[in-house]
């Protein structure tokens, strides 16, 4: 796929696009993309002696088709997804060629048979001896307002950028669970329900209204024993209550502990068919769109906790063949704080990041290869496209209703520091090997617009965590927030050689301030150590530019490498050699 986008660049290589350029390719005659941006047939030769390749008509490979045997009843009544190149799906297939009188093409083709053996997995051994349900006593609840106090919480800040419930469904099943003390409750709504309360009791725990005597981490320990039943159900209400449970732990720095939970969320949403759009024929359209929205969170929260330690991605693009569409918001309201297409312009941002963090920084740095400028400036183009795009109810500058002002300023936030994300290394480079750089004039001058689009970016995301600070729109709930303060932080620094250091003095005061606003739990308690630790060491810089002229390269390359002399310089591996 990457060498294919070698030769094409610029071209979206989605499924579509590639049956025409093979198609092309079939006739003689390879698509290459104009200046246009559409598909020119182009000639190619023909080696001698090989006879044309033989078309496959559509009939011959109708076994291949997804609706041919793509879903499987498991032991649970549970519909499970079943690939193409499945020995299940192919035995299904070979039974219906032979079967074909005894009534078994009036099935759903749709679906496959139970084996004659019955239906697999097998019940777990802990279901067999008895069929009554996880909680025969109630389970533990906080006071009623206390509830609703930690699920207005989450929906106000953490449902706006991240969809789990609709708000009448998390609601009625809060009151189910009150009327009989949780009795009939599933372990999956247990667990969704307990990793809520960790992640906002957090923030109310200091609070003389909202009084519990359950702290976040207990509430944290009691939903990860639920983790058993949780995996053992595998349903979409598993992945729900996983991908919660995350969120807590990373929300309350278990990074590891989140980022692998996650993964076995997305195996579930994987067998269930969840990112190719495969569901039963009599779901209602509402709990399909529900399930698209679900997963569409997934692909989100499966992004945003990998960047941050740089493990991969569990849901891999190329791999998986993502065939969800964006839920329809005229069937499913995505509720009163999130805007409508906030969701799908964001997953289609998150894309755009993966593709860049994959081309700049993965894939250099396991084929010891190069980026090339021109690919570092397609990468900033499609960003500038991407935000010329957005619908103009999601501008950051436009009149935006009260409920959805967060979700509109993450939005942006998150734009302007995954364009600081393609650029930074050139800011650092330029900083710290300026002398490097006088040697090739053409060199530099490209260093020095990467930096100058850095600082840009930085000054931009800076007016937005002012407005966010402005209207109380910041939350400690999430590692976002924090983390990109610590970020802005860093580049801000860098910012001393090539700004006026008083203005910068200015802004990474006003950071400290934003961080120090916020509630100290989390994430947010312990980034703050590192951003006066940041802000400190800052202040030796200023005093040295003021005493020396900052107009000099040299200078200023004496003065970074005399304050980061520890750096490590592998990390500038992938980027001293660049095609011009």
């Amino acid at each position: 796929m990457y060498l294919l986008r070698h030769f094409v660049p610029g071209t979206e290589l989605d499924l579509p696009t590639m049956r025409t350029m093979i198609a092309s390719i079939e006739k003689g005659r390879l698509a290459q993309p104009s200046n246009a941006g559409v598909l020119e047939p182009q000639p190619t030769p023909q080696p001698r002696g090989l006879p044309a390749p033989e078309l496959i008509e559509a009939d011959e490979s109708s076994i291949l088709k997804e609706e041919q045997g793509c879903m499987l009843v498991d032991s649970l009544g549970k519909y499970r997804y079943v690939g193409a190149d499945s020995s299940l799906r192919f035995n299904h297939a070979t039974h219906a060629a032979q079967s074909r009188d005894n009534g078994l093409h009036k099935q759903d083709p749709k679906v496959i048979p139970p084996l004659r053996s019955g239906h697999l997995p097998p019940p777990c051994p802990e279901n067999t001896t008895s069929s009554r349900p996880f909680y025969r006593e109630r389970i533990y609840l906080p006071a009623r307002d206390v509830c609703v106090q930690y699920m207005s919480l989450f929906l106000q800040e953490i449902q706006c950028v991240y969809w789990f419930f609709s708000h009448e469904q998390v609601y009625s099943a809060l009151d189910r669970t009150f009327e009989d003390a949780g009795v009939t409750a599933s372990a999956q709504w247990v667990c969704s329900l307990y990793s809520i309360f960790a992640i906002c009791s957090s923030k109310t725990s200091n609070s003389p209204i909202i009084r519990d005597v359950k702290t976040p981490t207990e509430y944290l320990s009691m939903a990860k024993s639920l983790i058993p039943q949780v995996c053992d159900g595998a349903d979409e209400e598993s992945v729900r209550a996983l991908a919660l449970l995350s969120l807590a732990l990373h929300s309350t720095c278990y990074s590891v502990s989140a980022y692998s939970l996650l993964g076995t969320a997305t195996r579930i949403s994987f067998s269930l068919g969840m990112h190719r759009n495969v569901s039963p024929r009599g779901r209602d359209s509402v709990e399909r769109e529900k399930t698209r929205r679900l997963w569409w969170t997934l692909y989100l929260l499966d992004q945003e906790l990998a960047i941050r330690l740089g493990y991969p991605c569990a849901i891999v693009d190329e791999v998986t063949y993502i065939q969800t569409p964006a839920a329809s918001e005229e069937i499913l309201d995505p509720g009163s704080n999130m805007p409508l297409g906030y969701q799908s312009c964001c997953v289609s941002l998150v894309k755009l990041k993966k593709q860049i963090s994959h081309s700049l920084y993965f894939i250099p740095a396991q084929s010891g290869g190069k980026v090339s400028f021109q690919e570092v400036s397609n990468r900033i183009t499609m960003l500038r496209d991407w935000l010329i795009a957005i619908p103009s109810h999601l501008r950051w500058d436009s009149s935006v209703p009260p409920s959805h002002k967060r979700a509109v300023f993450v939005l942006h936030l998150r734009y302007w520091m995954t364009l600081i994300h393609v650029t930074r290394p050139f800011l650092l480079y330029a900083v710290l090997h300026a002398s490097k750089l006088t040697a090739s004039p053409q060199k530099q001058k490209r260093y020095e617009e990467l930096s100058h689009t850095c600082l840009e970016a930085s000054e931009n995301a800076f007016v937005i965590l002012k407005r966010m600070m402005q209207t109380k729109c910041l939350s400690s709930l999430l590692l976002f927030d924090s983390g990109c303060i610590q970020e802005l932080v860093q580049t801000l620094v860098l910012a001393i050689y090539k700004r006026s250091p008083s203005a910068c003095r200015e802004k990474l005061e006003f950071c400290v301030t934003a961080i120090r606003s916020m509630d100290q739990v989390g994430w947010c308690e312990k980034i703050l150590p590192e951003i006066l630790a940041l802000v400190d060491e800052s202040g030796v810089l200023i005093q040295q530019q003021h005493l020396q002229p900052t107009s000099s390269a040299q200078t200023s390359h004496r003065a970074a490498s005399s304050n980061h002399a520890d750096l490590n310089e592998t990390f500038f591996d992938q980027f001293l050699d660049f095609e011009l």
